[in-house]
């Protein structure tokens, strides 16, 4: 994590054992938006997970990373694909693991 990154967490994540705290934005830039901002952060070693900067770690995974930090229009189509999927999920037939389905969150069907 890069020296600034680091001092913007430590800001605002309190060193006590609070069971809620801030929100810390995995895109500290745009987090209101949907956009390949988070793949940059993670170029500048800016990745608020460790698990999240370790993509840049790997050669194939780096290069996926690198794609959609410089093709703002790539990751959008990206986007859409990977949310067409998973909304296609729920036209399969229904699996034990898909027996738990919320359309509103506070009722199961």
């Amino acid at each position: 994590m890069n020296k600034t990154t680091l001092e913007r967490l430590t800001k605002i994540c309190p060193n006590d054992n609070a069971p809620f705290g801030p929100t810390a934005y995995l895109d500290a830039e745009t987090p209101q938006t949907i956009d390949n901002v988070y793949y940059k952060e993670l170029q500048l070693h800016s990745g608020v997970l460790q698990i999240d900067q370790a993509l840049t770690s790997d050669t194939d995974t780096n290069a996926v990373v690198n794609s959609l930090a410089q093709d703002s229009n790539r990751f959008n189509d990206q986007f859409v694909a990977a949310l067409i999927k998973l909304g296609n999920i729920l036209d399969t037939p229904p699996t034990t693991l898909f027996r738990n389905v919320r359309t509103l969150c506070k009722n199961v069907r």
